[in-house]
């Protein structure tokens, strides 16, 4: 088990943005929440 501090930033992007629109939002809805979620846990938020 090689950091598992360190988030692979774009794959936990394109998995947000894919459980968003299973859930039935649109595709830039879904987009704008990922980046939302990322940018959040980025900030230490």
């Amino acid at each position: 088990m090689d950091k598992p501090h360190v988030i692979d930033v774009g794959k936990l992007e394109a998995d947000l943005r894919e459980v968003f629109r299973r859930h039935g939002f649109s595709a830039s809805d879904a987009y704008d929440l990922a980046r939302a979620v990322v940018t959040s846990i980025l900030q230490g938020r």
